[in-house]
């Protein structure tokens, strides 16, 4: 009996620990990247997959409130890879290795607010699917009417790896060299930043700008409008000779000429703005 006893006190610690274990990796955000990758089924399995790699960087790709992928460039991509004739798979990835999984073979391109501006030689480039514009806040009661009057008493907060970013720190924006660039790992922590205080200034997409002013309306200004053109592209390793980009360049190219590509922006910059309005209130 005290045989059987111990044997039965085994196996149900074994069942604990294997619930425990299914628990612990439903938690884990590789769960949840690869449930969100493919949550919405193929409609069209026959066709080539084009493995789509993406982070976190609202509005072009974020997860929505069904566990999927939503987004600026998340409804650009499906509508071209349809026009295209491929099978979007979208793979959350560290951002800092995209370029290794790129050599890989583990991601097919990068599909993520990404602007071929300043990196031209560094990937092959589908056309420009989308242009946009960086604006810069300041507080309301700051004297600074430009970027170049700022001085090292004041800081910029941006994200991590931005074109932002990477204007400040070269001075290409007539900033100081010695101007504090503090650079967050999001958009969010950026925002944040800025809002609280621990920064003077934000520089952003122009309608995450208007955004923030939305949400706190009094309390800053725009310091440049258009500070900067940036022009977003797919990116591919640059050893790539498939075929992918040319059927990818005509479908983008049919969405800016029929205005799909401006209606899907123009659809979720309303989305913000409303979220703004409702954060503001709430």
């Amino acid at each position: 009996m005290a045989k059987k006893k111990r044997i039965a006190i085994a196996l149900a610690c074994a069942v604990a620990l294997a619930a425990v274990a299914a628990l612990c990796y439903l938690c884990t955000p590789a769960f949840h990247a690869t449930s969100a990758a493919t949550k919405r089924p193929s409609q069209a399995s026959n066709l080539p997959t084009i493995k789509i790699g993406v982070d976190i960087k609202e509005p072009f790709v974020y997860i929505g409130s069904d566990g999927d992928y939503t987004g600026i460039d998340v409804d650009i991509a499906r509508e071209a890879c349809r026009r295209a004739g491929l099978d979007p798979q979208f793979v959350r990835i560290d951002w800092n290795e995209r370029d290794n999984l790129l050599a890989k073979g583990e991601i097919d391109c990068l599909w993520c607010g990404y602007s071929w501006n300043s990196r031209a030689d560094r990937y092959r480039w589908t056309h420009t699917y989308l242009t946009t514009t960086i604006s810069a806040l300041i507080k309301k009661g700051d004297p600074a009417q430009s970027l170049s009057e700022l001085d090292n008493t004041r800081s910029v907060s941006v994200r991590a790896g931005s074109v932002s970013e990477r204007k400040l720190l070269t001075g290409a924006l007539g900033t100081p060299e010695d101007i504090p660039v503090r650079a967050y790992g999001s958009v969010d922590l950026s925002i944040a930043a800025f809002v609280k205080g621990y920064t003077s200034c934000w520089m952003g997409y122009t309608y995450l700008a208007d955004r923030i002013m939305a949400q706190y309306p009094g309390m800053f200004r725009v310091l440049e409008a258009d500070v900067l053109t940036i022009d977003l592209g797919v990116a591919f390793d640059q050893s790539y000779n498939g075929p992918y980009i040319d059927k990818l360049d005509d479908a983008i190219d049919a969405m800016k000429e029929d205005g799909t590509s401006r209606k899907i922006e123009k659809r979720y910059i309303t989305s913000l703005m409303d979220k703004g309005k409702v954060d503001d209130g709430s």
